[in-house]
């Protein structure tokens, strides 16, 4: 423990010492501060001296206009493939086209090349590096979800059974209780009653070979607790699971809240539809119906032209407080 000495250092020690009292209270020594202070810097160098640093020595380059690119060290991990020098045509135009701007030659002032040592590449360009990690980061959830695009779901059930917890609907008609899906391939819905609960009360699920039903004990009755999350089963098994907007639902399944990682993997058909297609039929009247009203709003701010001011009034889209604001403006 350091203090300051509260009644001074005994006779031959500076008062500007600091004492050193161990935790067992036995015998105190006492540190010049100069001393005690050149310690502390002394220590925090050779600690800074420890610390292997990343960067290696290497050498700054330039293109032909004078701007600064990749350090050598780090351009030939990069492109392993010898550079092949520009069409001079092209920089001869580059070099007319910034001199009529007065642009040629005000380049930035050089910075240090920053350089140290990449993980090797896998494969010889970027494109193919990142493509061969991505391929290997998605099996083998891609080889099964390629597969499941192209099979037939089973015939769904004629009759469903009252009953808790997961119910499997084979393909024969016949049914059996089970406690969660075994598939590695499943699309997954749940239902909730959202005035009453926010957690499932029902769930279906549907693979190659099977149906498959899940209902809540507290939809039964069988339990005054609304509080029942959706089992999916072995969470060490990759599998994926697949619905639209399939976040709403993954919220609910019983292994999501697993301290341990589960090997599912959720695939979100909304996702993609928006991904390759944007907004569906039904959405898109919605947004452009907002997106006038918007555009109709912008242009009154900027005109204050009473009839579009009526329109906007007409089309309900102000609460109360922006329609007494508009109206005093006008």
């Amino acid at each position: 423990m350091l203090r300051r000495s509260a009644h001074g250092p005994p006779r031959g020690v500076a008062r500007s010492s600091i004492v050193i009292t161990p935790r067992n209270g036995s015998q105190k020594f006492y540190i010049r501060k100069s001393g005690f202070a050149s310690h502390v810097h002394t220590a925090a160098q050779n600690e800074r001296k420890s610390i292997k640093s990343l960067s290696v020595p290497s050498t700054a380059r330039f293109n032909e206009i004078g701007v600064q690119q990749l350090s050598d060290h780090v351009h030939s991990q990069i492109f392993l493939n010898k550079p092949t020098p520009p069409d001079q045509k092209l920089v001869a135009l580059s070099k007319d086209h910034l001199s009529r701007h007065e642009l040629l030659g005000k380049s930035q002032e050089a910075a240090e090349p920053i350089a140290f040592d990449f993980p090797p590449l896998v494969g010889q360009t970027l494109d193919e590096h990142f493509h061969k990690l991505a391929m290997d980061a998605s099996e083998p959830y891609l080889t099964v979800a390629k597969s499941y695009a192209t099979i037939n779901a089973p015939q769904m059930p004629r009759k469903w059974v009252r009953r808790s917890g997961w119910t499997k609907y084979n393909s024969d008609g016949s049914w059996e209780a089970i406690d969660a899906p075994e598939e590695s391939a499943l699309t997954f819905d749940t239902e909730v009653l959202y005035k009453q609960s926010p957690f499932a009360v029902m769930a279906c699920a549907v693979s190659p070979t099977a149906w498959y039903a899940w209902l809540s004990p507290w939809l039964i009755g069988e339990s005054e607790n609304d509080r029942h999350l959706v089992p999916l089963g072995d969470m060490s098994k990759p599998r994926i699971i697949v619905g639209h907007n399939i976040g709403y639902d993954r919220a609910r399944v019983q292994e999501e809240y697993n301290i341990k990682q589960s090997r599912n993997f959720f695939v979100d058909t909304m996702s993609l539809h928006v991904a390759v297609n944007g907004m569906c039929s039904q959405q898109r009247p919605t947004w452009m119906r907002h997106k006038k009203n918007r555009d109709l709003r912008d242009k009154v701010a900027n005109d204050n032209n009473a009839v579009e001011l009526s329109a906007l009034l007409e089309s309900k889209m102000l609460s109360e407080e922006e329609e007494e604001l508009w109206v005093g403006r006008s």
